[in-house]
């Protein structure tokens, strides 16, 4: 089974040969809270699909009402294709993030009809018992960067427990990928494409 490579992508990248981009899944920013859509979003939608890249899109959580989030999200986001992935980036610390969490993926669940993806950190990952996440069979975007040099390092990989595995694993903040100026966060799918696309869009 050949794992592929993607990108993780908002505004910060700029504007984007997508054209030259070699990476085969993108991950775009859409939304964070209740108010912020990112203005690269649609732009950079349209610029992955055209190129046959397989779009993600995430919303970075700000602790609000989980519900009204998941809500702006989706209606952000747009029209979706088969396969395409929808992501929620926890990176905050608030009370009983776990039950925000749980409430933000049953309420877009609820929206878009497929499972989304959480991304944490390693070490978010050990500070809070996710087991409720676990058990509703939601996949696992895990970030661990090590010694962050830009390159995957072969013999280092994150512990994804309570998960058994992790679907994605960010592992740098430091990548390259030709079509995109600058640094950019870049992961590798614990499977080939067609499987990924099953954390997608049915």
């Amino acid at each position: 089974m050949s794992k592929v490579y993607g990108a993780d992508i908002s505004h910060w990248q700029g504007k984007i040969d997508w054209s030259k981009v070699t990476a085969k899944f993108a991950f775009l920013k859409c939304t964070e809270g209740t108010s912020y859509k990112d203005p690269t979003y649609d732009t950079n939608k349209k610029g992955a699909r055209d190129n046959n890249i397989l779009v993600g899109s995430y919303h970075f959580a700000k602790g609000l009402d989980a519900k009204k989030e998941a809500n702006y999200f989706y209606n952000s986001v747009g029209d979706f294709d088969d396969g395409e992935m929808l992501a929620l980036d926890f990176e905050i610390t608030i009370p009983n993030p776990v039950n925000w969490c749980l409430a933000f993926r049953k309420e877009l669940e609820k929206l878009c009809g497929f499972k989304p993806m959480i991304y944490m950190s390693q070490s978010f990952l050990k500070r809070y018992d996710w087991t409720p996440i676990l058990v509703k069979d939601y996949g696992l975007w895990i970030a661990r960067y090590y010694l962050n040099t830009g390159f995957l390092t072969p013999i280092l990989r994150p512990d994804p427990k309570p998960w058994e595995f992790w679907v994605i694993y960010q592992y740098t903040s430091r990548g390259r990928v030709k079509g995109i100026k600058g640094n950019v966060d870049l992961n590798i799918a614990n499977c080939d494409i067609r499987t990924l696309k099953k954390y997608g869009k049915k």
